[in-house]
């Protein structure tokens, strides 16, 4: 029997920083707005917001497209919801070169831009996910 690995993960806490036209898009459903936005009066008022973020998620190659993937986000975010409740959001920097863009995958997994695509000087996009989104 030999080991090995299927999937490597890392995590770290993050903060979600939302400007108040990151706000108007939100309040009027341009992008998923969290519950928070109507159980917290401060909602308005406050710009930064506790985070997890993805820091580096790798599938092996001879194992993607199976769901493996997805199933390690719905894990994160069902653990996040559990041990962390004060947490809103879920970030990542998804790759997004000219060879490899994982942009799709988290789009898949109900990851919203947070930042227009650069035109070429950065290989990542700064995505994120309302943990707690409002059902209305």
């Amino acid at each position: 029997m030999h080991d090995e690995i299927v999937a490597l993960l890392t995590l770290k806490e993050d903060v979600m920083v939302l400007d108040e036209d990151d706000k108007d898009d939100m309040l009027h459903g341009f992008v998923p707005k969290p519950k928070i936005a109507l159980d917290t009066p401060s909602y308005l008022t406050e710009s930064r917001f506790p985070a997890i973020e993805i820091a580096y998620l790798a599938v092996a190659k001879e194992y993607r497209k199976k769901g493996i993937g997805k199933y390690i986000v719905e894990e994160v975010v069902r653990k996040v919801r559990r041990e962390h409740p004060d947490y809103q959001f879920i970030t990542v920097d998804a790759y997004l070169e000219k060879g490899y863009s994982a942009v799709g995958f988290y789009e898949r997994c109900r990851f919203e831009p947070s930042e227009y695509p650069h035109g070429g000087y950065k290989d990542t996009l700064r995505m994120y996910r309302v943990l707690y989104p409002l059902t209305t």
